[in-house]
């Protein structure tokens, strides 16, 4: 993977709603969402656990926590947003936003399950899948044709007590909302050196972004501390049921034991984006208008130089 830039350290965690302890640290927090229209970089807490003695009074024999879940929810701008470890849930809002429910290879997942759920809004959104997550959940968001009113004022010349007057009109006009382009990419992030439950970033024009190896290109044996065995793997579409409500259910599979690592069920997604099975390149799979399938492969995709996808995807 190639080498890149850290994003500053400087994070936005801004918090809707919150239980403050008496230092003034957040406890069990929703994070962002609002009307704040600028981009924003939404790190999980990871605070809902039996370490906060509000949400697990001492003496209290079952587990009153999430387990590390977290709720983060963009504002109205494209975002970054990372939930970590434990069973998060990631409302994308307006904007193009990235998504990353966890790098949690290596993390205890019985105590801390790492089962996301992911849900897109207005806007072309992407969630990242890497080796080591659980079994998700992502729906793009959009569910059929949408509309958005705007104001248009446009001018007229009409004739008053016999002269020419210029009137000034405004109305209200029904817009429709071109389609999203929702994209889910299954890959290996770079980590952040001493956290693995984090995907280092990196400053690009379009906000901090992780780096994702899909096609397995120079994928090394092991990455992160401690260290986390990688797998290069491919990807299958399982046509989901009308009682599932899921338009598929991709598995990824291992390449080399072709055991299913995971299932991430899938809505209204697009684009998924995955190593192509037997060869070290990126297969792109179009899902088609809602993504109701049937799923179309190109295999050897190159994103377009200096798009979004191009800075998310090796």
């Amino acid at each position: 993977m190639r080498p890149r830039q850290r994003v500053s350290a400087r994070t936005a965690l801004l918090c809707a709603a919150a239980t403050l302890t008496a230092g003034g640290g957040a406890i069990a927090a929703i994070q962002g969402g609002g009307a704040l229209k600028t981009p924003q970089l939404i790190i999980g807490l990871d605070d809902d656990n039996v370490s906060d003695a509000t949400i697990q009074p001492p003496g209290t024999g079952s587990d009153q926590t999430t387990r590390n879940a977290d709720t983060i929810a963009g504002g109205q701008a494209g975002d970054m947003l990372v939930g970590r470890l434990g069973p998060d849930v990631i409302i994308a809002g307006p904007g193009g936003d990235v998504m990353v429910g966890g790098t949690e290879a290596g993390s205890d997942t019985t105590a801390f399950p790492a089962f996301d759920q992911a849900l897109g809004g207005t806007g072309d959104d992407v969630f990242v899948w890497a080796p080591g997550d659980g079994s998700d959940a992502y729906s793009g968001g959009e569910e059929g044709i949408e509309f958005t009113t705007r104001t248009v004022t446009t001018f007229r010349t009409v004739i008053r007590n016999g002269k020419r007057v210029r009137v000034k009109v405004v109305r209200k006009v029904r817009v429709r909302v071109p389609p999203d382009d929702d994209v889910l990419i299954f890959g290996t992030m770079d980590l952040t050196p001493g956290d693995n439950s984090l995907p280092r970033l990196a400053t690009t024009r379009f906000g901090p972004l992780p780096r994702v190896n899909v096609s397995g290109v120079g994928l090394p044996a092991q990455i992160g501390n401690p260290a986390i065995t990688t797998v290069k793997g491919f990807c299958e579409f399982v046509p989901g049921t009308a009682a599932s409500n899921w338009n598929f259910f991709v598995r990824f599979r291992s390449e080399a034991t072709q055991a299913i690592l995971a299932t991430i069920r899938v809505r209204t997604v697009e684009r998924v984006f995955c190593r192509t099975r037997g060869a070290d390149t990126i297969s792109e799979f179009r899902l088609g208008n809602l993504g109701a399938g049937p799923p179309v492969e190109t295999a050897g995709f190159q994103p377009p130089a200096g798009s979004r996808l191009d800075l998310l995807m090796d």
